[in-house]
């Protein structure tokens, strides 16, 4: 089953989580997010952790 993910910094959508084949990727919906794509990542929670570190936020959602 496909399992997609909004990733939202604050009240701005950032990007989409989606499994794939070895783990989940992130696809960038800002431009600031795109070298995220390039990486697979464990979990979902760990590609919105991602995010949220290169938006150098400390906010949690």
């Amino acid at each position: 089953m496909f399992h997609v993910f909004l990733v939202k910094i604050g009240a701005s959508p950032v990007g989409i989580v989606a499994n794939a084949a070895g783990g989940f990727r992130f696809y960038a919906i800002e431009q600031s997010f795109h070298e995220l794509e390039s990486l697979v990542f464990d979990s979902a929670e760990d590609a919105r952790s991602a995010a949220v570190i290169l938006s150098g936020s400390a906010v949690s959602a």
